[in-house]
């Protein structure tokens, strides 16, 4: 077994920050998930061919591109060393990726294929991502969990994170008790919100109250903005692999023996991080009783303290 990623010996187990590069969670998290997935990635990269060290580099990359589709090759080798022992990686210094032998023929090729969002929606989740990276670093979880949402941003410009930051800890300071936002809620009346609205900037703070004995008033990494908005749109998956087949950074020749491929879509959804992080979703929607299972509304017409600045 290899040591890639070797065992931290100093305890981290918050959760990764929006913008943090995806390795970091393989790198110092000692959270069990962590723990387990380093113990894959270590055996799985001990049995691959990478003299040179080009696989490691991306694997080790804080280039969450590089290292996601270098995840998605060494599983790949790892599932097809499963059914033969002798694959081969870029023989001959080209693609495929993999050619598999059995007793010295050619039985399979396999070229690895990773999907990643457009570059708007990836941008587009960028700026949630610096917004919602200051409020946690800034404010902690006291009875409300908050839903953002950057509803217009001019080209060209930037959020004001600070203003931002203080409009969001002023709502927080006026708005009623949670388990009154609750009841309020329950009684379709809608919940907290109000809107910054500055020099074409739009963002939509939305409350979304607590259990009164959530987890996460007492946890000291606990995030006050969870899962943020939807980010994209319909995708046609056939024309999208057909696109990175034929016009990707490098087009995939017509193979002259049978080829499979083998694609991973890595679309902005949640990366790994510890189980809490999504907490803050599901302890807001506890207030609802047994008999509603409807999600919380991500959108309004209308609720409490609901009003532009």
């Amino acid at each position: 077994m290899s040591n890639l990623f070797p065992e931290p010996t100093t305890p981290f187990t918050r959760p990764l920050a929006d913008l943090e590069p995806r390795v970091v969670w393989l790198q110092p998290s000692t959270e069990p998930e962590a723990v387990t997935a380093r113990r894959h990635v270590n055996a799985w990269y001990g049995e691959f061919p990478d003299p040179a060290g080009r696989l490691a580099a991306k694997l080790t990359s804080a280039n969450d591109g590089n290292h996601y589709s270098a995840l998605d090759e060494l599983y790949i080798h790892h599932a097809l060393r499963q059914v033969e022992r002798d694959v081969r990686y870029e023989e001959g210094g080209r693609g495929p990726d993999f050619r598999v032998y059995r007793d010295g023929r050619q039985v399979l090729a396999v070229e690895v294929l990773s999907l990643f969002m457009r570059e708007e929606w990836t941008r587009e989740a960028r700026r949630h991502h610096e917004l919602t990276d200051r409020l946690n670093k800034t404010l902690r979880p006291q009875g409300y969990f908050l839903h953002v949402e950057v509803l217009v941003q001019p080209q060209g410009s930037s959020l004001p994170l600070k203003d931002l930051t203080e409009f969001a800890e002023a709502f927080l300071k006026v708005l009623p008790d949670p388990q009154v936002a609750a009841v309020a809620y329950e009684a379709g009346r809608g919940l907290p919100w109000r809107d910054f609205d500055r020099k074409g900037i739009h963002v939509r703070f939305e409350a979304l109250p607590m259990r009164p004995n959530a987890a996460s008033l007492t946890d000291p990494d606990a995030r006050i903005v969870g899962h943020g908005p939807v980010i994209g749109g319909l995708v046609d998956s056939q024309q999208w692999l057909k696109n990175r087949l034929l016009y990707g950074v490098s087009p995939i020749p017509r193979p002259k023996k049978p080829r499979n491929f083998s694609s991973f879509c890595h679309s902005g959804g949640r990366r790994p991080t510890r189980a809490s992080q999504s907490r803050p979703y599901r302890a807001s929607r506890s207030w609802r009783s047994p008999q509603k299972e409807s999600r919380l509304p991500t959108t309004r017409t209308k609720g409490m303290a609901g009003s532009s600045t």
